[in-house]
């Protein structure tokens, strides 16, 4: 009697070792599992933030190519502006000095044209 509570004693004892061993075995797996997994997405969380920093960088890119390119339209419109700035004010200048009359004439028409358009908006207020 006493020996067969021995063996059974010693068949719980294998069966507990062998229990602990399995499950021992498959937190391990579970472990390996969990760290592939853990890889998998930091490796994917790098790429997505690469892929992100290239995209930012080409559209910085862009937008400072644009802002060259009006930056470079408004520095020939301003250019073209000075130039037909300076050919009015010559023109005007010839012409006063060969018609002073005539440029008298019409600087007092013109006086008189903005006075009633300004005279005209204060009433208005």
């Amino acid at each position: 009697m006493f020996r067969n509570i021995a063996e059974t004693k010693d068949g719980i004892d294998t069966l507990i070792d062998k229990t602990r061993d399995r499950v021992l075995d498959g937190t391990e797996r579970a472990e390996a599992g969990v760290q592939s997994a853990a890889a998998s997405v930091v490796e994917k969380a790098h790429e997505t933030g690469y892929a992100v920093r290239e995209r930012t960088n080409r559209a910085a890119r862009r937008a400072h190519d644009g802002v060259e390119r009006a930056a470079g339209s408004v520095e020939s419109g301003v250019e073209n502006a000075r130039a037909r700035f300076a050919d009015v004010s010559e023109r005007a200048a010839n012409f006063t000095a060969e018609k002073p009359a005539q440029a008298l004439l019409l600087a007092a028409g013109l006086g008189f044209l903005i006075g009633l358009v300004v005279r005209g908006r204060t009433r208005e207020a």
